[in-house]
């Protein structure tokens, strides 16, 4: 899709709004300033890409301002300038526009040696999870949290003997590893931050006061879970003076058993357990997660016994889930609830076949991606999700419920930009002719399918469709498509693996398309017949198509190689034919960005450059120089209309205008 130069800023990723922004101007106006921005930046750790991210976000915001006046003083810059730029940024559709906002408050403090006009907790993230610390205090610059390198060498070296102390003691309350570093990494951050304002510390002499003091540095430079580290601080000093801590620390280190209590035992599945753990460790897990992991599907599947009562593991659905989550809701953390879900969804995958984690996120994905900035906006995605619920009730599938979200979201955002604020009730023909025009940036097809899409959607919000009262003329340009022929069809076969040759010949020898060729289940191959599942609503429009001998030729060894990985990793297929065989999803069924990933593996060995599209192209073109046909070419294709087989694979054939112009050459070439 190429992008909108007219539209970059309203409806695509802010990296778009750059184009617009004279850099040369605004470094020369800003350009002292910049520099000690990017130093600092880099003096606290930040990687290079982060730092000229960072740059372009600060670009981005002078700009707007320059926009709104003719001259921007960086000590003047109030909150409310702030909240302009983040309703600006929001209005234009940009991404992350209050990570952007934060990022120029941090430069802004920089310049001007001047708190913070905004809350910048989430600069942290932006910052690869960084937690933000100011050194020297405000607008002294985001660090690690405990600093650079030399920073934590030195707190280790000062503070060596009670940090060991303080592992000691946590190591003697059970605390595995993985739990007992982070508490180790607030602490430093704690020392850290303390030492900014008092210098190297004394810890005997610590005292409540001081406490209340790194309360105010960490929340004022932005810290996450202020709590977890003064608790965290608190009981290292306990444990480096023998002292009681100076705040209550509410068990903070202590093993957490008692929300579980009573759930350890009685658990039915110890034998599918066994084997879960077995694979986790063939996978070279480390023996701390494989315990915690089990420790959770233990806790889990007795919970689910008390609430539901007792099942077997393939009976356990997405009602199961959401009975687990509502109960674990009340008993711990969102976040710890987040890990036992996934952890018995695992183990259920791994026993049963049923990703019921995954089912649970795709119940609760609607696909809109705009954040409502005005009361027009949550009446509008209001109404998209409305939409979206009915799209589901007619069994579209995930993917196309997702493009047209996406879609429709890209009109409004445009429409908005050249119509202003709007009901849809208001949108007419003459809005949609203005909308084409915005649109002007985008090839002719997508322009043209976003318009249908959007006018489908507004009648379904108002009941009527104003896109064919708009009579807007196409010109029905040419689209470029990437296509393969003989020579570079053998190369591919011959640098291609088991699963690789499997996949080629799907495509290649049957036509199947990517979505069609993953979607193959075990059930359907019968004999010399392969059920297809192609496009449409629900499980899409079912084919029952003759399996060409080349293809059962490659199945055998795909077979017989398919059986050899679940044996060793565990069947986790749900009965798909082509499965995963790379990193931790061994075993579960293979997606299209998997195959898509697969087969970019095979250009670089190959050399050939192609898409998986590209097959189907191949299949056409082998098939009409093979002399089929076109009617039965369409059928084979499985098209509807003759059309769409002559416009997208015969007609698009780049031999044909090769062919041409060698014609031209020998009809005119005696008369010259």
């Amino acid at each position: 899709m190429r992008a909108n130069p007219f539209l970059a800023t309203e409806v695509t990723a802010l990296p778009r709004l750059e184009d617009l922004v004279d850099r040369g101007r605004i470094y020369g106006l800003f350009g002292r300033e910049m520099a000690e921005f990017s130093s600092r930046e880099k003096s606290g750790g930040a990687a290079k890409s982060t730092v000229s991210q960072h740059r372009g976000m600060v670009y981005n915001c002078l700009h707007l301002l320059l926009g709104k006046r003719k001259r921007v003083r960086l000590g003047r810059i109030t909150e409310k300038d702030m909240d302009y730029l983040l309703g600006e940024l929001r209005r234009l559709g940009a991404k992350d526009p209050i990570s952007q906002v934060r990022v120029f408050a941090v430069f802004v403090s920089f310049s001007t040696g001047e708190p913070m006009l905004i809350d910048p907790g989430a600069y942290g993230r932006a910052c690869g999870n960084r937690a933000v610390l100011l050194a020297g205090g405000p607008g002294g610059g985001p660090r690690r949290a405990e600093g650079g390198a030399s920073d934590r060498e030195r707190i280790e070296r000062d503070y060596g003997d009670a940090l060991r102390a303080f592992r000691e003691h946590e190591g003697a309350l059970g605390l595995a590893p993985s739990t007992r570093s982070p508490h180790c990494r607030r602490v430093r951050a704690c020392i850290y931050a303390l030492e900014k304002g008092r210098g190297r510390l004394d810890l005997p002499s610590l005292g409540a006061g001081d406490i209340e003091l790194l309360k105010g540095i960490l929340a004022d430079f932005g810290v996450q879970d202020v709590g977890r580290h003064v608790s965290a601080f608190a009981s290292f000093l306990s444990a480096a003076t023998g002292r009681p801590p100076l705040v209550d620390v509410g068990g903070y280190g202590a093993p957490r058993s008692g929300w579980n209590r009573g759930f350890k035992e009685g658990f039915r599945f110890p034998a599918e357990l066994g084997e879960f753990i077995r694979l986790s460790e063939a996978r070279g897990v480390g023996r701390d997660q494989i315990v915690a992991t089990a420790s959770r599907v233990v806790a889990c599947a007795n919970l689910l016994d008390r609430v539901q009562g007792p099942r077997g593991i393939g009976e356990y659905d997405l009602g199961s889930m959401l009975a687990l989550e509502s109960a674990l809701s009340g008993m711990i953390g969102e976040a710890n609830v987040r890990c036992h879900l996934q952890s018995f969804s695992r183990f259920v995958s791994f026993t049963a076949g049923n990703d019921l984690y995954a089912e649970l996120r795709e119940s609760r994905s609607d696909h809109i991606a705009l954040d409502p900035a005005s009361e027009q906006d949550e009446r509008f995605v209001g109404r998209l999700r409305a939409y979206a619920g009915h799209l589901k009730e007619w069994e579209c599938k995930p993917a196309t419920i997702k493009g047209r979200m996406s879609s429709i979201t890209v009109c409004y955002k445009a429409l908005r930009s050249v119509k202003g604020d709007f009901e849809l009730e208001d949108v007419d023909p003459v809005d949609f002719r203005k909308l084409r025009t915005a649109l002007a940036g985008y090839t002719e097809a997508t322009a043209r399918n976003y318009l249908y899409t959007f006018g489908w959607f507004i009648k379904f919000a108002t009941g009527y469709d104003p896109f064919p009262d708009a009579r807007i003329r196409f010109n029905g340009e040419t689209v470029r498509r990437k296509f393969i022929f003989n020579d570079e069809w053998v190369e591919l076969y011959r640098a291609a693996d088991v699963t690789e040759r499997l996949i080629l010949g799907l495509g290649a020898f049957m036509g199947l398309r990517r979505r069609e060729i993953v979607s193959i289940e075990l059930d359907d191959i019968k004999g010399d017949k392969l059920y297809v599942k192609g496009k449409g609503a629900g499980t899409g429009k079912v084919e029952i198509m003759a399996m060409s001998e080349l293809v059962r030729r490659d199945l055998g060894p795909y077979l017989e190689h398919r059986e050899r990985v679940l044996s060793e990793y565990g069947d986790r297929s749900n009965g798909r034919l082509f499965i995963n065989e790379r990193m931790r999803n061994v075993g579960r069924p293979m997606s299209v960005r998997a195959l898509e990933t697969v087969l970019d593996g095979l250009v670089k060995r190959s050399g050939v450059s192609f898409s998986p599209h590209c097959l189907r192209r191949f299949f056409a073109t082998t098939m009409k120089d093979a002399g089929v046909d076109l009617d039965t070419l369409r059928r084979m294709m499985r098209h509807s209309s003759i059309d769409t087989t002559l416009r997208c694979y015969i007609y698009a054939d780049p031999r044909k205008m090769g062919a041409a112009v060698g014609a031209v050459d020998r009809a005119f070439g005696a008369l010259v």
